[in-house]
């Protein structure tokens, strides 16, 4: 799961957690690592200190040029990151989306279900 999450931070350009929760970080078992069949998404970036990055947050053009006064230029950066997002999301099926109309929270989390077992 870690390579997965590596991956999909990649391809979308953006930050993820990895967290546990104390059922698995308790979890002891046997796993033959070789047989677990993980490609490694090519990094595409530089690693942070080299190269160029701009880390403003702040819409601007392809070329680099600020336009925070321009709604055009924001309308378009966020479309393609909502499409970006999108696609690696669909890239990743490993979740299930439980919408809920007139939430204005939304929690991710993940675990393990463990069915309870006959006494």
């Amino acid at each position: 799961m870690a390579v997965t999450a590596f991956n999909a931070a990649e391809e979308s350009l953006s930050p993820v957690i990895l967290l546990s929760d104390a059922f698995l970080s308790h979890l002891y078992e046997i796993a033959d690592l070789e047989a677990i069949k993980v490609e490694a998404v090519p990094r595409g970036k530089e690693p942070l200190g080299k190269g160029q990055r701009l880390f403003t947050g702040t819409a601007h053009d392809k070329l680099g040029n600020v336009k925070t006064n321009d709604p055009e230029i924001y309308q378009i950066w966020l479309s393609e990151l909502k499409e970006r997002h999108h696609r690696v999301a669909d890239k990743y099926p490993l979740h299930e989306y439980l919408p809920h109309s007139g939430s204005k929270i939304l929690l991710i989390a993940f675990g393990l279900l463990q069915e309870s077992s006959p006494l």
